[in-house]
């Protein structure tokens, strides 16, 4: 109520209450004059009446005034509050009537997700339309990465339901108009003490505290801190690999493994290291955990009168424990050494390179099995170099050569792909001929109608050209008009300084391929089928980001004899990555994000 109402409210009640007696006050005024001033000293009593319309015209007033206030609070009194979580983590606050109040940003992410979009006083569905597409066009929610949050805040708990389940559905259809196979989390979120201080400790929201105490609840095995550190869809994929059922939560949809290497290709690593056929395993299960920090497949199978136990990382898809147990023996003693104990296939064919004096890069048609000979365990290493077929029996437990054939061969055919050891588990290795041109699969995400080639496929051309190595260090080298990648690669006894055409429309190919001698390979090449390689390196970074349209635009590869690293920088929309990855277990040395950061947008919003 506006403050001339109230004045012309009071005056009405006051006129109405005093009764109009002016006339006959100044009449008796002129009675007194003449008969002089009589003191009367009798107390004279005012009507009661007129106290009571005083009093009522007050009440009257009092009443507006709190009437018009109560409208005023009811409408920017906040009712519910409803927070949204992926990696940008933010809150809306609505009053009854579910116009928005405010909407807070909770991280960085969060406040280039809302940008300069003001939502004070609209209706709560387009303020869920307008943050959703953000979400979707500033990739924070992808094909990769495609679950969300969404908690409840309310005084009554039907309507808290109620509203949760609405956004879930409304949410599911933005994300499929998107395109985007999406997966909602939606939760009643409770004014609880237990989740407030986690939600400090861990400097995270309410809504995934929340989530994370119902996890460690279910399952002890996992802790608050380790929990924290993951994604909403990483713990989504938790919930789901592990069946556990979540009170005041309900989830639509399945969250996107697609990050990871998948249970197929886990499988084939482990039955490859195992030297064994599909045919020849039973009772196979497969499971994706999350245990020490790393996301790991972890597969079983039985194979003759044994049973197998492997944990393969997820990301890299290196072998991380293998356990191998006679059926029939309960304690585990078998009568066979453990399969962890052998030296694997890739120190057999060292073995019998060395022996040989041939380089990786110099054979083709390798073929390596595990077998057992008259009681002993070997690795029979087949493989072809120039005119010539060698055969190799290693001993599995020492690596001692036991035999070896060497015999002449007719053989033109030069098509065959090279085995690379020190690349043991990429799904598919680079052809090394260098005659041969590379047509790398390109990355899912990676656009169809991109004008530069994406930094994965300019690493396979280099390793494909020089026959095989690796990449000490590339770099995207940004030009407008002729971008560049540019680095150097080492293979043993030489070194090439290369500059690769980024523009697929470019007519050269290649504007620089020096090589020269080099005599620093042998100081890590015995090491390099223990690390992840460059190309498993740069996945793990756009992974952690949380955004697959990240482009690593440098990479180096630093040996060391203790602490082996790749460092280099990444970056996406508003952002930049500083990282050193061990190359030795593939954990994150450093990573530092720095936001606000416009180079993506300038630079690399066309190349992967």
């Amino acid at each position: 109520m506006k403050k001339t109402e109230i004045d012309n409210k009071i005056r009405t009640a006051v006129n109405h209450s005093v009764p109009d007696v002016l006339d006959s006050i100044l009449s008796r005024c002129e009675e007194h004059r003449e008969r002089g001033i009589v003191m009367n000293t009798t107390h004279v009593k005012k009507p009661r009446w007129t106290k009571t319309l005083s009093r009522i015209a007050a009440v009257l007033i009092l009443v507006a005034v709190g009437v018009s206030g109560y409208f005023v609070y009811g409408e920017q009194a906040v009712d519910s509050v409803i927070a949204f979580e992926v990696n940008p983590s933010l809150e809306i606050k609505i009053n009854k009537n579910e116009k928005v109040l405010d909407v807070i940003p909770l991280n960085e992410e969060a406040r280039v997700v809302i940008g300069n979009m003001d939502f004070k006083n609209t209706n709560l569905e387009m303020a869920v339309n307008a943050l959703i597409g953000s979400m979707l066009k500033n990739g924070y929610i992808d094909d990769m990465h495609n679950s969300i949050l969404v908690s409840v805040e309310n005084k009554n708990e039907a309507k808290r339901t109620a509203l949760g389940q609405r956004l879930r559905d409304e949410i599911m259809a933005l994300l499929k108009a998107g395109s985007i196979d999406g997966a909602v989390l939606s939760q009643s979120l409770s004014d609880d003490d237990d989740v407030k201080t986690v939600a400090t400790e861990n400097e995270i929201t309410r809504g995934k505290a929340q989530l994370i105490l119902q996890l460690v609840s279910k399952n002890p095995k996992y802790t608050v801190e380790e929990l924290a550190k993951l994604s909403i869809n990483e713990l989504n994929i938790l919930i789901g690999a592990r069946h556990i059922e979540l009170e005041n939560t309900s989830i639509e949809g399945t969250a996107s493994t697609k990050v990871y290497i998948g249970k197929n290709v886990a499988v084939k690593t482990a039955l490859d290291h195992a030297g064994l056929s599909d045919s020849a395993i039973r009772d196979l299960d497969v499971d994706l955990d999350y245990d020490d920090g790393r996301w790991i497949y972890e597969v079983e199978f039985k194979a003759n009168n044994f049973e197998y136990d492997y944990d393969i990382d997820a990301l890299t898809g290196k072998i991380l424990s293998v356990d191998k147990d006679d059926i029939d023996d309960d304690d585990g003693d078998d009568n066979n050494p453990a399969l962890s104990t052998y030296i694997g296939k890739d120190n057999a064919v060292k073995a019998a390179l060395n022996h040989a004096g041939l380089s990786a890069s110099a054979i083709r048609d390798l073929e390596v099995e595990l077998d057992e000979d008259d009681g002993r365990w070997i690795y029979e290493v087949e493989f072809k170099a120039s005119n010539f077929e060698y055969d190799y029996d290693i001993d599995a437990l020492t690596g001692k050569v036991l035999s070896v054939d060497k015999d002449d061969i007719d053989d033109d055919d030069d098509d065959d792909d090279d085995y690379y050891p020190t690349q043991p588990t990429q799904p598919t290795n680079p052809p090394a001929t260098p005659t041969r041109p590379a047509n790398p699969p390109a990355t899912p995400t990676q656009p169809a109608a991109t004008t530069r080639m994406s930094a994965a496929t300019a690493r396979a051309k280099v390793i494909n050209k020089f026959g095989g190595g690796i990449i000490q260090k590339i770099e995207y080298a940004y030009d407008e008009s002729n971008p560049k990648y540019k680095g150097e690669a080492l293979k043993d006894g030489y070194r090439v300084v290369f500059e690769l055409n980024a523009n697929l429309k470019a007519i050269k190919e290649w504007d620089k391929w020096d090589v020269g001698n080099d005599n620093t390979w042998d100081d890590f090449a015995h090491a390099l089928g223990q690390m992840i390689t460059m190309n498993q390196a740069a996945n793990s970074v756009i992974s952690r980001s949380g955004k697959s349209n990240t482009f690593v635009q440098k990479i180096d590869f630093l040996w060391d004899d203790s602490e082996p690293l790749y460092q280099g920088e990444a970056f996406s929309k508003g952002v930049k990555y500083s990282f050193e990855i061990n190359a030795n277990n593939g954990d994150f040395e450093e990573w530092d994000v720095s936001t606000g950061d416009d180079t993506w947008e300038e630079k690399y919003y066309n190349v992967q």
